[in-house]
């Protein structure tokens, strides 16, 4: 599915990158299975990725400018992407894929699928009320915010932002 959220695509984005707030923001959904540990973090030029300890399977990546993909198991995962519409909208599309033989079965697929949309809205309408309330709308403006040892992605984001200087027509289009 996909929505519209009233903010520029820099908050939707860091919105993802920030792991803290996953068991305070979700506390009724996705929190309650949040580790007290942090994750493992490492980034290169085009990507973070976010390893949990304990954990055999599963990790988070963030493809720059705008693709997150949260790989649940091996055969689940969920893919967020975020494109700029103008410099106070973003579009979020949000795709589960699965891989289980249940799927192949029509009623039990559909139910799945339908399912699993339901939670994802509900999960993303958390974020989606705290991020909204955030100000400026387009993150990298915001000297005044201060940004400690967990938003450390979020750091990367910015750096990264600014070093490609992301060209206005992709960062800010216009609504032709």
């Amino acid at each position: 599915f996909r929505e519209t959220w009233a903010t520029h695509y820099t908050r939707s984005v860091e919105n993802q990158l920030d792991y803290a707030h996953v068991p305070f923001v979700h506390r009724t959904t996705i929190g309650r299975f949040a580790s007290g540990r942090a994750p493992d973090v490492e980034w290169n030029e085009q990507h973070i990725f976010w390893k949990f300890p304990g954990r055999a399977v599963g990790h988070i990546e963030y493809r720059f400018p705008n693709v997150w993909q949260n790989y649940l198991s091996s055969s689940f995962a969920l893919t967020l992407s975020f494109v700029p519409v103008d410099a106070e909208h973003t579009e979020l599309y949000l795709d589960s894929h699965r891989r289980s033989p249940l799927d192949r079965v029509p009623l039990v697929g559909a139910f799945a699928a339908f399912l699993s949309e339901r939670f994802n809205r509900i999960v993303l309408a958390q974020d989606r009320r705290v991020v909204l309330s955030q100000w400026p709308l387009d993150s990298t403006k915001a000297p005044h915010e201060k940004l400690v040892g967990s938003d450390r992605a979020i750091r990367w984001f910015r750096r990264r932002f600014e070093e490609t200087a992301v060209d206005a027509a992709i960062a800010f289009p216009s609504r032709a």
